[in-house]
């Protein structure tokens, strides 16, 4: 009878941590589906850096001149410079190399790898051209 108890115990308690896993949003089910995300702040290269707005940011998966483009987001960034990049299925660590364009700043070339466990910030800074 002890054991049963015991073990009816155990079993709700996986059930109720199964359910509270499941029910996990945003990133957390982004992680458990084997994508990364990724979190981009863009600024200019100033000593007190601007947030730079509408930067396009366009990705690729074999390499910077590779002529297949992945994904390629015009105006992406917000106000706050900010990009939220979500890689594709099974793409964890994998290398992805991103172009940020914005006018009047020379293209910043970068290469993100995502990472299943954690989501990991990339601070890009594009330097203005004259």
């Amino acid at each position: 009878m002890k054991n049963l108890i015991k073990l009816s115990a155990i079993c709700s308690v996986l059930i109720i941590a199964g359910l509270l896993i499941s029910s996990c949003g945003g990133g957390g089910e982004q992680l458990v589906q084997g994508k990364g995300q990724v979190e981009i702040y863009v600024t200019d290269n100033a000593a007190t850096p601007v947030k730079l707005q509408n930067v396009e940011i366009v990705v690729r998966e074999n390499s910077q001149t590779n002529p297949v483009i992945l994904e390629d987001h015009a105006n992406a960034t917000d106000a706050n410079g900010h990009y939220t990049w979500v890689s594709p299925q099974a793409g964890v660590a994998n290398n992805y190399y991103f172009t940020f364009i914005k006018t009047g700043y020379a293209n910043l070339q970068d290469t993100i790898s995502p990472d299943l466990t954690t989501t990991k910030t990339y601070n890009e800074k594009m330097v203005p051209v004259p």
